[in-house]
């Protein structure tokens, strides 16, 4: 069968903006603060979604499903930030749920879920242009890999992340998709333009 045309949604920001921070603390009730021991600035939103920045580009290096309460930095490891302000932020544990990475030019790299702290479900990693790099992809369960086969990731799992996670964070920051984003809708059939944005500042 022959692809679908690419979904049609101009966003205010490129993919690979380097205003990610600051298009996330502009959400009401957004805290800025850090993910356990990782560099990069963390924006929590009420809705316990969050995004982290690169701390050196700006850009968008992961978007998460849930993050916990702001609290203390671990004081047990030495965290070098670009602001050097660490030990005094926020800082947030992510919680079961899914996770969706991007390398520095902001394609997207991974997607994962995890469950008590292990991977659990499909990890799945691609390369620039869209295209599944097989090597690293896998079933966990319980962080365990159980399969190596691709199919045996439910044919709707994709989908169903850009429609509840990517899509929805990014067009409430006004961020646009990046190009393998943008195929990989295609590809298994989202309609970015019906998929409304996140509600980031409801509790």
């Amino acid at each position: 069968l022959p692809k679908q045309a690419r979904p049609i949604w101009v966003a205010d920001q490129p993919y690979h903006t380097a205003a990610v921070q600051s298009l996330a603390e502009a959400v009401s009730g957004a805290v800025k603060g850090y993910m356990w021991t990782e560099e990069h600035p963390c924006i929590r939103f009420p809705n316990h979604m969050g995004v982290q920045a690169h701390e050196r580009t700006g850009s968008l290096v992961a978007i998460r499903q849930r993050l916990g309460s702001a609290q203390r930095a671990p004081r047990h490891k030495e965290v070098l930030t670009r602001n050097r302000d660490f030990d005094d932020s926020p800082n947030f544990d992510p919680e079961d749920g899914l996770s969706v990475e991007y390398d520095v030019g902001g394609n997207l790299t991974t997607i994962y879920s995890k469950k008590a702290e292990d991977f659990n479900g499909p990890y799945l990693t691609y390369n620039a242009d869209g295209s599944l790099s097989v090597r690293e992809t896998c079933l966990y369960k319980e962080g365990r890999v159980i399969s190596k086969l691709m199919s045996d990731i439910p044919p709707a799992f994709v989908g169903d992340i850009f429609k509840t996670l990517i899509v929805p964070v990014k067009k409430a920051l006004g961020m646009g998709l990046a190009p393998n984003e943008e195929e990989l809708c295609s590809e298994h059939g989202v309609d970015v333009s019906n998929v409304p944005a996140a509600e980031l500042s409801q509790a």
